[in-house]
């Protein structure tokens, strides 16, 4: 789109061109700003933490009602915690749990930090796990699908060799 002005003696034209210039440069940054992808920055509660069996059942790992929080930094550093809320107490409060109890309290959580990418055109996250409750994840790097509606953050990791994907679902905290 192309306006000419006769700006000799023409005042009008002048101011108009510039607020036209003014108005279409407020609009291009709104635009562009409306374009961008959104900050996983912030604090999360957990809203699902299921399980996908190879035949295509869904259950729920960590109980009917999972409690959980992960929160991310402007940097992309993370933290996470998941935990079945059902789970009974120690039945010597004070002192060791019995193996089974310690056993059961173990599988009844999950948490790790490190750092997270975010790959819009992919919609996969990208987690550096530097330490967990799992040993074995600590070091690992795993790239998990998402999907995000701008209120829900759901994410699926990948298979297991026995062909079990979790899927964890968070929303942000207002």
């Amino acid at each position: 789109m192309t306006f000419q002005f006769n700006l000799k003696g023409n005042r009008c034209g002048a101011i108009a061109a510039l607020a036209m210039t003014v108005l279409l440069s407020a609009w291009a940054t709104v635009h562009a700003q409306a374009q961008k992808n959104p900050s996983f920055a912030g604090t999360w509660t957990l809203v699902a933490a299921d399980v996908q069996k190879p035949d295509g059942t869904r259950v729920h790992e960590y109980g009917e009602h999972p409690k959980g929080r992960m929160m991310i930094d402007e940097k992309g550093r993370y933290s996470i915690q998941i935990f079945q809320p059902d789970l009974p107490n120690f039945a010597a409060n004070e002192s060791e749990p019995t193996p089974k109890e310690y056993r059961d309290a173990m599988e009844a959580a999950s948490t790790h930090y490190g750092e997270i990418t975010v790959d819009w055109t992919k919609h996969t996250l990208r987690i550096a796990i530097d330490e967990a409750l799992y040993p074995n994840l600590r070091g690992s790097v795993q790239l998990r699908s998402f999907e995000f509606d701008g209120e829900v953050l759901s994410y699926r990791i990948p298979p297991s060799p026995e062909g079990i994907v979790r899927i964890s679902a968070w929303r942000r905290e207002k």
